[in-house]
């Protein structure tokens, strides 16, 4: 759960101080673009529970896998045999924390503050030694959870919402369930619907003498601009890899997107003309098209009706065929009633 004393998931560059040396408030564009869009970097801290937010001011991101392997020389084989040990994913993020204002520096060095604290680990207060002093041992690793939009988030998503569509004649078109695929890859800003991370490096530096720095009061200063890098560790939370029918176990890691599985026939091989299934392709989209207006008015019923049945014909073309999944997409979009009566007279 995120942490609710936790103000930073709200941008505005005003909200410590007011700038008072223009005759109007200031309008930073940026605040909008992660108060509305969210697009933020946010960190929450296992141990603790306490959370960070910053804009996503993304300036270079990588990511490696790097797989194990040990190898073993055998006499009269000219390759050594290899055993698997596994797999790692490790992370690079570097991102900047821009200040438009006196008040944004001063709440940026808040949240720097709290980013830092949160390499350190939760201890347990295990009494007082000697000098009165109070002395703790270690109790929970400073594990980290990272969300920055789709590209780092969170391996537990369960099943795609398209999954397991059944065989009936009112399931979607192809290119239907291609488009609602697409239309509902989306990312959630939450933080606990983060990457589990462990951070082996972050640094940053303030660049003194490119980007300014505000002078607060004597002797004390805010940093205009922080550019933060951080080195980490995914920490797969669920098996990654593939089962004994050639199944992924996990089809969306790891960014979330499904992909859409197509019928062997339509599957462009090695020998295969391309341009054919670029006509496939086209004709999908254009029978979509004319579905939008044909399949309607008075006479609507009666042109989806003949194009179900041409499109079922072995003689169909592609065309035939995708204009008739189309019309029966449109069919599948009335009642159960309406449906039984149609296919009825569809069957006749």
């Amino acid at each position: 759960m995120s942490d609710k004393t936790d103000d930073s998931n709200f941008f505005w560059q005003n909200k410590y101080k007011r700038d008072t040396r223009y005759a109007e408030q200031l309008t930073d564009i940026t605040d909008a673009y992660a108060n509305e869009l969210k697009m933020m970097i946010s960190f929450l801290h296992i141990p603790s529970g306490k959370t960070v937010f910053f804009k996503a001011f993304i300036t270079d991101y990588s990511e490696t896998f790097n797989s194990e392997w040990k190898s073993e020389k055998v006499y009269g084989r000219t390759d050594p045999l290899y055993t698997y040990g596994g797999t790692e994913r490790k992370v690079k993020l570097s991102f900047d924390i821009p200040a438009s204002s006196e008040s944004e520096a001063y709440e940026n060095m808040t949240r720097i503050q709290r980013l830092i604290q949160f390499q350190y680990p939760a201890y347990f207060n295990t009494g007082v030694d000697e000098n009165n002093s109070s002395e703790y041992v270690i109790g929970q690793s400073p594990l980290i959870r990272i969300k920055a939009m789709n590209l780092i988030q969170s391996q537990l998503r369960g099943e795609p919402p398209f999954a397991g569509w059944g065989d009936n004649p009112g399931k979607a078109s192809a290119q239907t369930r291609k488009q609602q695929l697409y239309d509902s890859y989306l990312s959630s800003p939450l933080p606990e619907n983060g990457l589990l991370a462990a951070i082996n490096n972050l640094n940053y530096n303030i660049e003194i003498g490119k980007a300014a720095l505000f002078e607060k009061a004597a002797n004390t200063v805010l940093p205009q601009v922080y550019k933060v890098t951080i080195d980490f560790a995914a920490i797969h939370e669920q098996t990654v890899g593939f089962n004994e029918n050639g199944q992924p176990i996990d089809a969306g890691f790891p960014y979330g997107a499904t992909e859409f599985a197509v019928d062997a026939k339509q599957k462009v091989t090695a020998d295969a003309s391309y341009a054919k299934r670029i006509q496939f392709e086209r004709d999908n989209q254009a029978a979509a098209d004319i579905a939008k207006s044909k399949f309607r008015g008075a006479f609507g019923k009666m042109r989806r009706r003949n194009a179900i049945k041409k499109g079922s014909k072995e003689s169909a073309t592609d065309y035939d065929r995708a204009l008739g999944n189309e019309a029966m997409d449109s069919l599948s979009q009335e009642d159960g009633e309406t449906i039984t009566k149609e296919i009825a007279k569809i069957n006749k």
